[in-house]
């Protein structure tokens, strides 16, 4: 599923400067669950990313955190544990959290409508550091007992 994104970092981003301007490309991420879009209240399951957020990965992140997101991050979009609304202010607008590799992971996803037509892009993606990092936002969804609920 990551392929294509590993791709276009290996074309476009890896090796560059910091903070260098990279070529404008956008690509499918993933997709979204039908339980994931029905929480998050959205017609389109297509989640995208684009060359400039990969770019910021790659500046800010430790290069070990950047490939496992590369290779990664996806799951944490496709099929979160939690979903969570995000807060006025930040950039996105809904938390996607799954545990990977026995670390905490979050994912912002930011919906963003243009003449007429809905989009849905991955504008961050991070480890957590601290356990009660989501503790101060609203849970709108979460999977238990293999059942999601809402």
């Amino acid at each position: 599923m990551s392929s294509n994104v590993e791709r276009i970092f290996d074309s476009y981003v890896k090796g560059t400067p910091a903070q260098a301007i990279v070529r404008e490309l956008t690509i499918t991420f993933c997709s979204l669950t039908n339980e994931v879009q029905r929480a998050c209240r959205l017609d389109s399951a297509t989640v995208l990313i684009t060359t400039k957020i990969i770019k910021k990965h790659y500046d800010k992140r430790t290069a070990e955190e950047n490939d496992f997101i590369l290779k990664n991050g996806w799951r944490v979009v496709h099929m979160p544990s939690e979903i969570y609304r995000n807060k006025d202010g930040k950039r996105g607008d809904f938390l996607l959290s799954k545990k990977l590799n026995n670390n905490q992971y979050v994912a912002s996803i930011e919906v963003s409508k243009a003449e007429e037509e809905l989009s849905v892009y991955v504008v961050s993606i991070f480890r957590v550091r601290k356990e009660s990092y989501l503790s101060s936002y609203e849970l709108i969804w979460s999977w238990k007992g293999g059942e999601p609920s809402s």
